[in-house]
């Protein structure tokens, strides 16, 4: 389930791993992206070159990954701060080169979350992504879950309070239900112009 916070720019992605076996199970989640910080019309032109302008670092105060853009030709910093909603600790990644295969790229996944992270890493260049492991022991027929907060502003303090924001966020009535939620034609159609009419 995908929300966004009403008033702030907060995305909340919530994994439910339900355990329909008579035995514990416990099992590791792998959350990944390839954020980009930048207009899409500059990501999508020149990703590879994009992505030279980021960095990355774990921010132990927060427990969450903080991504940074740094500025270039007359624009702004761009910040993103990615962590859990409860604050637990999780593995994490940020070198996309460790986690996925030449030539398969992203369709790798599967391999990279079977292997899982090993050990955490923020050294990233040149090529950036943020992935997190959450391991979860879910008991017999029930199901565990846990989510993961994407909180971007200008500045790293702004992303940093609006993460703390969103920890806080108790009520579900102040979560909108995001455009893009599930695979159907209607939300692949809104992931390619959603992006050219709002950023």
């Amino acid at each position: 389930r995908v929300t966004v916070h009403k008033t702030s720019a907060c995305e909340q992605r919530q994994i439910v791993i339900k355990n329909t076996s008579g035995q514990k199970r416990k099992v590791r989640v792998l959350c990944y992206c390839e954020p980009s910080l930048a207009k899409w019309q500059d990501d999508s032109a020149h990703p590879a070159f994009s992505k030279l302008f980021l960095s990355s670092r774990y921010d132990p105060a927060l427990r969450a990954l903080h991504i940074a853009r740094r500025p270039r030709d007359g624009e702004g910093e761009a910040h993103l701060y990615m962590g859990l909603a409860d604050g637990a600790p999780f593995l994490y990644e940020t070198a996309r080169e460790r986690l996925l295969s030449r030539p398969y790229g992203v369709s790798s996944l599967f391999s990279a979350a079977a292997r899982g992270i090993s050990e955490n890493n923020a050294n990233s260049l040149p090529d950036l992504c943020a992935a997190i492991e959450v391991t979860l022991e879910i008991p017999p027929r029930s199901s565990k879950g846990f989510s993961v907060l994407l909180c971007a502003a200008s500045t790293k303090e702004e992303a940093g309070a609006r993460l703390a924001e969103c920890r806080n966020w108790q009520s579900a009535k102040e979560a909108a239900s995001a455009p893009l939620f599930d695979s159907g034609l209607e939300s692949r159609l809104a992931a390619e112009i959603l992006p050219a009419l709002y950023y």
